[in-house]
């Protein structure tokens, strides 16, 4: 995974609610999966889950 794409968000950014909710749903989700069958993708779900509270556009493409 390249992580050099997944930078914070700009200083004063604050994500929609929906999309918030979404992220959370799909991290969540992949955490479950990662326990259950997946555990190659631990990395990816950690470094995506870091930003659950404030994402940007590119943490929703990753997840995606």
């Amino acid at each position: 995974m390249d992580t050099n794409k997944l930078e914070p968000p700009k200083e004063g950014f604050i994500a929609i609610e929906t999309d918030r909710n979404w992220y959370a749903r799909a991290i969540g989700l992949l955490i479950y999966a990662m326990l259950g069958t997946r555990p190659d993708i631990v990395y990816a779900v950690l470094v995506c889950s870091r930003y659950i509270a404030n994402l940007g556009e590119p943490y929703i493409k990753a997840v995606k």
